[in-house]
């Protein structure tokens, strides 16, 4: 059994879906989710169960469903006769462990709990000091998808449960196939203006800092003609649109394209497929503030896109090898001086094309190192 809060837009999500795919390979599976709304972004094999049961609003809506959600993987967990049940988030997390029966319980791990900006007040408090360490701790092992993750749980959160490092899984021909897949001709025709085209993928969320990179750009389009493609969807548009008109930004979201108009930010909007949109970047820009495994930039890295990202452990086991960096780690926007050093950081590459070149090579020789084979036989080995 796998089991995830919804199948929304995102790299868990995404991940779930591989796993999804490769386990039902080796086996039965039923995935468990516990509320679509009629929304599955990513493909899934075998039988998928809605619990059709909704979050609360407040403290005490939310333990109420959770101990709904309990209920009823517990009662499925009987009557299918798992043997083993995997979860992927926090909310999945508590339920897969606390509905335990007799069966295996595993748990992903796919982002910092310490570092998460949305962790805050009275019921922040309670999730750091007693439901993560606590519950945590009662599950049979922990999958961490970076190593600071798995540092965080062992010595901030004490957890004694096993505990293993296991990276998001990739098929780099699998890859390669998608890059090749060919995009509407209405969106084509968005490329064609020339300048510079920085790209930025993932869930619009303010944690993913879209908003300063919007700066960075009203910066840059002075310098030389600079275009952003913003490819994701999330709560969050609004006020990135916002902010375009704030910095007199001029935008294109919708489906009608007026070959007449530069446009400086592009909202491409949600797609299963962002990688072939590759052939068009001529940079990949990482602004978030926590990344676990950074599954976007992973994907352009292995077509040779030159890569820049604010600083988070992520982002760093996933660049830096040792001595040696496959792409440019730039401080996050904590302050004014920060956008000073992104704006010149990205301007060098403008006039180097050849250092931009190298850094997109090694990019894509940081992707080569990572051994699918060997994440997929440790994942058969827990099942």
């Amino acid at each position: 059994m796998m089991i995830i809060p919804n199948l929304d837009f995102g790299g868990a999500q995404n991940s779930f879906s591989k796993l999804n795919y490769m386990l039902n390979e080796h086996g039965k599976v039923f995935s468990v989710v516990f509320n679509t709304h009629d929304e599955i972004s990513v493909p899934l094999m075998g039988e998928l169960i809605d619990l059709k049961i909704s979050a609360g609003k407040n403290w005490l809506l939310k333990a109420y469903y959770l101990l709904k959600r309990v209920y009823k993987v517990r009662s499925l967990k009987r009557k299918l006769k798992i043997d083993t049940s995997i979860s992927f988030l926090e909310g999945a997390n508590y339920v897969n462990i606390l509905s335990k029966v007799n069966e295996r319980v595993v748990i992903s791990i796919r982002g910092s709990k310490v570092n998460d900006e949305n962790i805050e007040g009275l019921l922040g408090k309670l999730r750091l000091r007693l439901l993560v360490p606590v519950i945590y701790n009662k599950s049979d092992h922990i999958i961490a998808v970076n190593e600071s993750i798995k540092s965080e749980l062992v010595n901030d959160f004490k957890i004694k449960s096993p505990c293993d490092v296991l990276p998001n899984f990739y098929d780099l021909n699998d890859l390669n196939s998608k890059a090749c897949e060919p995009i509407p001709l209405r969106q084509e025709q968005l490329f064609n203006h020339g300048g510079f085209k920085i790209f930025s993928v993932g869930r619009l969320a303010p944690e993913k800092g879209i908003q300063h990179l919007l700066k960075v750009v009203s910066e840059l389009r002075h310098y030389r003609p600079t275009q952003l493609f913003i490819i994701g969807s999330g709560d969050y548009e609004h006020e990135l649109i916002n902010r375009c008109e704030e910095l007199s930004l001029n935008y294109f979201i919708g489906s009608t394209v007026d070959h007449g108009i530069w446009y400086d930010v592009v909202f491409l909007g949600y797609t299963s497929n962002p990688i072939k949109f590759s052939k068009y970047a001529d940079l990949m820009v990482s602004t978030s503030s926590a990344e676990g495994f950074p599954n976007a930039i992973f994907e352009m890295m292995s077509q040779g896109v030159p890569i820049i990202a604010a600083e988070n452990d992520g982002i760093r086991e996933l660049l830096v090898d040792n001595s040696l960096r496959y792409g440019k780690i730039l401080n996050s926007f904590s302050s004014e001086s920060s956008y000073d050093e992104w704006v010149e950081c990205i301007k060098s590459l403008m006039d180097n094309p050849t250092q931009l070149s190298k850094l997109g090579n090694s990019a894509k020789e940081r992707v080569a190192m990572f051994d699918h084979k060997k994440t997929i036989k440790k994942w058969i080995s827990m099942v």
